[in-house]
């Protein structure tokens, strides 16, 4: 990237901002002088709306002076260190990466500001209209639903505040920096937790994939899970620390996945690493961002790759603590594999939950008619999240294993469906990540699936949340249907 560039970007944003600013006082020194001024009806609303736009100027403003500053200090520090990613970043060049909420909480307290006072000073301008005609009730619940937005904002920015001050700013003291792909990443969590932990502590390791797409000047960033590692720690596990509680980290870092990346910030690779903690109050919740980079230490992936089957040989998966598919012996031989329905009640209740928002939604744009392409846009949405919701709540599958091969049968409210598959059409089986809750605290599912020999790939059980476990069945249909291969990308 030029040197000039990121000062370029800042002296567009201060020219962007400077007209809100300017524009926003404008209008609410006028207002705050025209109280007395019967010709002006409610000048609260421009002084509140001015003071807004004014607030919302100056922050662009001193973000984009902030950033310039922050810019010219990286380009220095990249220069120093051409070779070494990992040094750009000062938190990691420490042997630290802090939590993600201290920084996130300002943020989340002023978007808050900002949405409660557009949406209830809007509202209430709104209502003091006096129409000729009663609007519908529909119109009343439309308006009703951006203020309620505003307290669910209000709610999680006062549950963050009460965290963090807590918790502090936590950070992991980082032992391999950077943690080489193919090798083990090793640090400790210190927090200002309870000890002993009376219910441990639960640690999820996910490599993201955060794409930035805009339309117009919308922008919208999606975290995309590429693969997911979970761990849960025993109150014997986590030992004394300094300010509190020591919490010791090691995950198996995979070869066949990228490294951290923000070279482009619209596709940018990122390793999180998530502690949870039950503990009474306020539970800890904190995400960390730690450097994961190919160097001298990594392995190749052919080696790599030889490694992970002596290890699978030798080490095999082990079969779940609390399982969600229930697996018995098969009256025609071999093994059954019966997946419930509702095996995953609050996904389901929360994806039944937009789809009763987006049926909401419809509705009105069809009460309203607003037009065929906007209703038949939400149409499908409603359709698709429909069909999801009902094969959460009521789709079964049942895989039946042994040496004949494969068999896979599905019910959804009494549609059935059977597919088969003969030992040597098989050509791997695998888990997937087919879904997943976004964000950086993302859950992944995974998806057992059969790869055949024409490289088509089948689903034959999904919504699987637990990885062991679903390494463990796929592990266990290629050893009861005599399957030797199986394919290293477990990616969406």
């Amino acid at each position: 990237m030029p040197a000039n560039q990121p000062s370029q970007g800042s002296g567009c944003l201060i020219l962007a901002g400077l007209p809100f600013a300017a524009a926003g006082l404008f209008f609410a020194v006028v207002s705050l002088h025209s109280f007395d001024d019967p010709k002006f009806k409610n000048p609260l609303i421009g002084v509140i709306v001015g003071s807004v736009f004014f607030l919302i100027g100056a922050l662009i403003i001193v973000g984009a002076i902030a950033a310039s500053r922050k810019a010219r200090r990286l380009a220095a520090i990249q220069s120093a260190n051409p070779n070494q990613p990992w040094m750009w970043n000062a938190d990691w060049a420490r042997g630290r990466a802090p939590g993600q909420s201290g920084g996130s909480t300002p943020l989340l307290w002023v978007m808050t500001v900002i949405w409660n006072a557009v949406s209830w000073v809007s509202v209430w301008a709104a209502t003091q209209q006096a129409p000729r005609k009663a609007p519908p009730f529909w119109v009343y619940l439309l308006l009703a639903l951006f203020p309620a937005i505003g307290l669910v904002l209000v709610g999680a920015a006062i549950v963050q505040t009460m965290r963090l001050a807590r918790y502090g700013r936590t950070a992991v003291q980082l032992q391999t920096l950077p943690a080489p792909l193919g090798r083990t990443f090793r640090g400790t969590i210190e927090a200002k937790l309870p000890y002993p932990l009376p219910h441990g502590i639960n640690l999820t390791f996910s490599c993201l994939n955060r794409l930035t797409t805009q339309s117009g000047r919308d922008r919208t960033s999606t975290d995309y899970i590429r693969w997911q590692d979970r761990k849960s720690l025993g109150t014997e596990q986590v030992v004394a620390g300094p300010i509190g509680t020591a919490i010791p980290v090691t995950f198996d870092v995979p070869r066949n996945l990228p490294p951290t990346n923000h070279t482009n910030p619209n596709d940018q690779i990122l390793w999180m690493l998530r502690a949870e903690a039950d503990v009474p109050g306020v539970d800890f919740d904190e995400t960390y961002e730690v450097p994961v980079f190919q160097t001298s230490e990594s392995p190749s992936l052919q080696d790599w790759q030889a490694k992970q089957d002596i290890e699978e040989r030798t080490h095999p998966a082990t079969p779940p603590i609390r399982p969600t598919v229930e697996v018995s012996p098969a009256p025609e031989g071999g093994t059954r594999f019966y997946f419930p329905a509702a095996r995953n009640k609050t996904t389901a209740a929360a994806i039944t939950l937009f789809t009763l928002l987006f049926a909401g939604a419809e509705g009105v744009i069809l009460v309203a008619h607003a037009g065929f392409i906007l209703a038949l846009i939400f149409g499908l949405f409603v359709a698709l999240l429909g069909a999801i919701s009902l094969k959460l709540w009521f789709g079964t599958a049942t895989i039946i294993a042994n040496r004949e091969g494969v068999k896979l049968y599905t019910n959804l409210l009494g549609l059935s469906g059977s597919k088969q598959w003969l030992p040597q059409q098989i050509q791997s089986v695998y888990p997937k990540v087919t879904m997943q809750t976004t964000g950086a605290k993302g859950t992944a599912y995974y998806t057992v699936t059969i790869k055949d020999i024409h490289n088509r790939e089948y689903s034959v059980g999904n919504a699987l949340r637990d990885h062991n476990e679903s390494e463990w069945i796929c592990e266990q249909l290629r050893q009861l249907s005599n399957i030797k291969s199986r394919a290293t990308s477990t990616n969406a």
